[in-house]
């Protein structure tokens, strides 16, 4: 995880680097849209608009890794990390997330 100076005021970008892997045995698409951040007071971070964003399908065992970008408040210290794919009800939060500028 880095964070990193934001063109925005007030902000800053946070980068995620994911390792993922396909478990199932349909191939899979994971993008940075599947995880978000939250403050957990009521404040959502989604992975902004960008190329350089984990955008694959996975076959059935296939491993790989790739980025999250997203502009969160530059006061921001910790948050919730949660998996949560669009096409699916499947769920996962990651508790108190740090990260440091």
């Amino acid at each position: 995880m880095m964070v990193q100076d934001s063109s925005e005021k007030g902000k800053q970008e946070l980068v995620i680097s994911y390792k993922v892997k396909n478990i199932s045995k349909e191939n899979q698409g994971i993008v940075a849209a599947d995880f978000f951040l939250t403050d957990n007071d009521e404040h959502y971070f989604y992975a902004k608009g960008s190329l350089k964003n984990i955008n694959e399908v996975l076959k059935p065992g296939e491993e790989k890794e790739g980025k999250g970008y997203y502009i969160i408040p530059k006061d921001l210290e910790k948050a919730d990390l949660i998996y949560s794919p669009i096409n699916s009800k499947e769920k996962t939060t990651w508790k108190n997330v740090q990260f440091q500028n």
